[in-house]
Formats: C-alpha cells, structure tokens, sequence
C-alpha cells in the first residue's frame, strides 16, 4: 500500500511538512501530489539528499526516491508566500 500526501497551499507550509515525512526515515511508501517545482524547492530548503521522480503512473513507484505525481497546476502562484492562487491550488 501506497500513501498519498497533497501539497496543501504552495504559499504555506504544506510542501515542508509533507517533504520532512522523508527525513524521518519512515518505512512508509509514500506519494507525494502537487506541484513538482514547489516539491523541488522545499526539498532544497530542508537540504534533504534523497531526490525528486516525476511519477506518471503508479506502477513505477520506487521507494529509493520522493515519487510526485504533479498535478499540472497552470495558475502562478508562490512558494512561501500569500496569494489567491495559492489557495485555490490548495484545493486541487
């Protein structure tokens, strides 16, 4: 069994709180969805070294890496900042 954890607001702290789930080591097969890019830059922040995959379907989940499904969110929006594009992303 696979879990699944959405981003939340880009502008929040909903990429960091899902992305620290790697730094405790669980033993958890966990997905992350959202934007890539948001991923990307959180991940960086919290200097974690296990990378980003980009995961389009679900069988080719690997647990060696943070495996996201990117929702294609076309709206701009900011990491770490307060918009209404932030929270309308929040919800998809």
């Amino acid at each position: 069994e696979i879990i699944a954890v959405t981003m939340g607001d880009p502008g929040g702290v909903g990429p960091e709180l899902a992305l620290s789930l790697f730094k405790e080591r669980l033993d958890i097969p966990l997905l992350l969805i959202g934007d890539y890019s948001i991923f990307e830059r959180a991940r960086m922040l919290l200097k974690l070294e296990k990378h980003l995959r980009f995961l389009t379907d679900i069988s080719k989940f690997d647990s060696s890496f943070i495996n996201v499904i990117d929702v294609g969110i076309k709206d701009h929006y900011s990491f770490q900042k307060t918009s209404s594009a932030n929270g309308k992303a929040a919800f998809l």
